[in-house]
This record gives structure tokens, sequence and C-alpha cells, in this order.
């Protein structure tokens, strides 16, 4: 058998039947409330981490972790580890929505929080090439696939929450909050970025470049704290209490929305891909082309991800 019991009715999947208040449906408006800021602003601070690697890999690994490679070089072998990254990402989706829809979606947002904090954290404290050899990039690969895996899982988790949580008619709105986030989190981290380029003349000397990093440790806390009091979704909470819950979502999901699948990969490749590519790519040319030294890369970044904060929902 491939499930505990036979699918739910295609109106238990989403947030309720067409009228159906927040109410009525055992949300009251705090607990949406709550899971919007919960989502929202968790997402903001998983991604600062994320959006952190992202400047990291443009200005400063390249010296501190390929210092025997042409500047040229340097620059490709940095973003070959912020490649994989999204290598990893789609795993990371898989695994944890297999989990999130075995065990929970609260558990799979606070896994995630967990999983990339940790991750950022430990970067700050990575010796360079300079004190550890080629351990150094090794390690910062690995910790670069623990982030992948952790960023996979958010964006559709906290979608997917928001979805199960959302009245009839407003669940687009809702759903966009944790890309919202994921804006607001980019301005952090590009922001952290600026202040720490315009005070230092060289970041990578020094222990400078490291303190965005452990700044993680408090990211991650909070970020627990905030999902451990969050409330399940209550459209799990219903397959739960009707024994509805697949033992394997994954095949079920294969078997039924095959095409729905490869729709959204496509898309999220189209828009994902084009945006992080941009980002990177952008504040690299400034800085190593162009020669626009100082914080200007970082503040073009923070007014950008301004702009689609206000625009995403």
């Amino acid at each position: 058998m491939d499930r505990i019991s036979p699918p739910p009715a295609r109106h238990d999947a989403g947030s309720g039947a067409p009228g159906e208040t927040v109410e009525r449906r055992g949300v009251d408006t705090k607990q949406l409330n709550r899971a919007a800021w919960t989502c929202s602003l968790g997402s903001a601070l998983e991604y600062y981490d994320f959006a952190l690697y992202t400047l990291a890999s443009a200005l400063v690994f390249g010296p501190l972790f390929f210092p025997a490679q042409t500047a040229e070089m340097r620059l490709i072998a940095s973003f070959g580890t912020y490649f994989v990254g999204f290598a990893v990402r789609p795993l990371g989706g898989v695994v944890f929505g297999v989990l999130g829809d075995r065990i929970g979606r609260k558990f799979v947002l606070t896994a995630t929080v967990l999983l990339m904090g940790v991750a950022s954290t430990l970067i700050g404290v990575l010796p360079t090439f300079e004190t550890a050899g080629y351990w150094a990039p090794g390690l910062l690969v690995l910790l670069r696939i623990l982030q992948g895996l952790g960023a996979g899982a958010e964006q559709a988790g906290a979608a997917v929450l928001m979805t199960e949580y959302a009245p009839p008619g407003k669940r687009g709105f809702y759903a966009s909050l944790p890309f919202l986030g994921i804006q607001l989190g980019t301005v952090l981290a590009a922001a952290v970025y600026f202040l720490l380029l315009a005070n230092l003349d060289r970041v990578t000397d020094g222990w400078g470049w490291r303190v965005p990093f452990l700044f993680s440790a408090v990211i991650v806390a909070v970020g627990i704290y905030m999902r451990v009091r969050l409330h399940e979704s209550p459209t799990f909470v219903r397959l739960e209490k009707r024994a509805q819950v697949l033992a394997n979502p994954l095949k079920s999901a294969v078997q039924h929305s095959k095409r729905s699948l490869l729709i959204g990969i496509g898309l999220r490749m189209a828009e994902n891909g084009g945006s992080s590519i941009y980002q990177a790519l952008a504040v690299s040319y400034l800085a190593g082309v162009i020669g626009m030294k100082g914080p200007i890369g970082a503040l073009a970044l923070v007014c950008a991800a301004t702009v689609g904060a206000c625009t995403v929902p």
C-alpha cells in the first residue's frame, strides 16, 4: 500500500470550500496574522543568509579561498561554489517536501531555519586557504550544500503553509508573503555589506568579512522562536484527523501531477535563475570589471530588492 487511506477530496487539499470563512475552517484572524508574519519574516531571516553568500561569492570568497588562481579564475571558482547551492535546492525541496506531507509543515519550516542558520554561522568561522589549504574551499562547498538544501525547502514550504492558511479568494496574496520576505532578507544582507564595505578599505583583510555570517546565529535563534510558536497548517491537521496523510506523497505527486510539476520547475528556473544570476553577476561586474570599488554594488542591490519587496504582494 502506498498510502494510509484514499486521498482526500479535491477541496481538502486547498484552503476550504468557496465562500468558507477563515473562522469556519478553525483558523481565527489572530492565527492567520501570526502565520503571515512568521512565514514572511522567517523567510526574510533565512534568505538573509542566502543573500549573504551571493554577495560574498561576488566580492570576497575568491581571494580568501582561491588565492592561487588568477583574478578571473578566482571569480569563476567562487561562482562555482555559489552554483552548488542551486544545484541541490530541488533535492531539498523533495526531501523536506515529503517530510512536510508526512510529519507537518511546521516541523519543516523550523528545520530549514535551523539548517540554514547553522550553515551560515559556520561559514563565518571557516579557515581560509592560507591556513587550511584545500580543506577551506572543500568545507565552504559542504556548507553551501546545506544552505541549498534549506533554501529549497523554505520557499516552497512557506508558500504551501500560507496557501493552506489563507481564506478562499486571497490565496495568491498570502502565498506571496514568503516571497516578500525573500526580498526583505536580501535588503538586510545587502545593507550589512553596504555598511561593511563603506567602513573597510579591504574587507578581505582581517575578520570583517566574517561578521555578517556570525550574525546568523542571532537570526537562527529568532527564526526558531517564531516558528515554534506557529500553529500547524489547518489543512494538515484535518488530513491527520481523517487518517488521509499519504504514506508516499512523492510517488503520488509524480503519478497524478507530473505535468504540473514540470510546469512549476520550468517557471521557477526562468524566474529565480535569471534573478539570482543577475544579482551575483551585476555586483561582481561593477567591482571586478568596471572597477567601482566600495559599497556601490551592495547599495544597488538594496535599492533593487526594496523595489521587489514593494511589488511582490
